[in-house]
């Protein structure tokens, strides 16, 4: 997916985050039992929007860092030598037009 997909994506998981970790929602899991992996229910709902949202952000970060470099790709391919019909070296460079 594209970068901008994914910063849509992580907008509206923080936005959920936010909602999910506050009253009321937040009293839908508050009850000290079952235990899960050994926290109350109300500490692991938490704990897993925090990993969510680790994930999220770790996935918009692929995405720029893979955008970042087609970018530098498509750039370093039209700075080539050669590829331009005019010569690599004018009057004005420091090779002096040779």
């Amino acid at each position: 997916m594209s970068l901008r997909t994914w910063r849509r994506i992580a907008w509206a998981y923080h936005i959920l985050f936010a909602i999910g970790v506050t009253w009321p929602v937040q009293a839908l899991v508050n009850d000290p039992e079952p235990f899960v992996l050994g926290l109350p229910t109300q500490m692991m709902w938490a704990a897993g929007w925090v990993l969510g949202s680790l994930l999220v952000l770790w996935r918009v970060d692929s995405a720029r860092s893979r955008e970042i470099a087609a970018v530098a790709d498509r750039r370093s391919a039209a700075h080539r030598p050669g590829i331009h019909s005019a010569g690599t070296h004018g009057a004005g460079s420091p090779r002096g037009g040779e």
